[in-house]
């Protein structure tokens, strides 16, 4: 990879946590970014970095899902419906696992089971009913309508972002890197290895050349 293809590995990021504990951005794209909020899943050491609606939004804004103005609008919006907001986040987790399921059986050429199909739709339904189809300068498209205060906007968007994608023939370049994480690899000869190759790649391209020098030297 050149460096200019690099740079869409270097996000901006809200500062708001210890840099250790940041949300992972890595994935491409929204649906697998959403799946790699979870590390270790099923696990012992399982770690969810989306706990709390603030979480979700500065997640949503860094990977350029929404807005600055979105973010800080459904910000306030969070801050003055705790409970509701609280629910959100609910959603975006169950969300989350119900994508987890669907994408493992498409990568494992499983059957997927119909609950995961029907909390699918449920989802996609109440994505729907904020959506039309008005006339623009680009002829008639679907827009959004009524949503500037709609806590669960962000989360329409990946719904309708993720049915887009699992129809389309892009899933067939959905990886797994060894870390876990989903990415997508559309490269030419479909050789990319890691999800972030600035950060896990060369962590691993690290470890093996100590390796080597260990295995030689020893």
């Amino acid at each position: 990879m050149t460096k200019s293809s690099l740079t869409h590995f270097i996000p901006q990021r809200i500062l708001r946590y210890a840099p250790t504990d940041l949300c992972p951005l890595d994935g491409d794209i929204p649906v697998l970014q959403l799946l790699n909020t979870c590390r270790n899943r099923d696990t012992a050491n399982t770690k969810n970095y989306i706990n709390t609606y603030e979480d979700f939004l500065t997640w949503c804004y860094e990977i350029r899902l929404i807005d600055q103005d979105t973010h800080n609008l459904l910000e306030i919006e969070g801050n003055c419906y705790v409970q509701e907001a609280a629910g959100i986040v609910n959603q975006v987790i169950l969300a989350r696992e119900m994508l987890y399921d669907l994408i493992y059986c498409l990568m494992s050429n499983e059957p997927v089971h119909h609950r995961v199909i029907e909390e699918f739709n449920t989802i996609n339904i109440e994505a729907n009913k904020h959506l039309r189809f008005e006339m623009t300068a680009y002829g008639l498209r679907k827009v959004w309508h009524n949503v500037d205060e709609e806590m669960a906007f962000p989360l329409w968007l990946i719904i309708k972002y993720a049915g887009d994608f699992l129809m389309s023939a892009d899933v067939q370049f959905i990886k797994k890197c060894h870390c876990g994480s989903f990415y997508l690899d559309k490269t030419k000869n479909r050789n990319r290895r890691y999800c972030n190759p600035l950060t896990c790649g060369s962590v691993r391209r690290s470890t093996k050349y100590y390796q080597r020098c260990f295995s030689v030297t020893g």
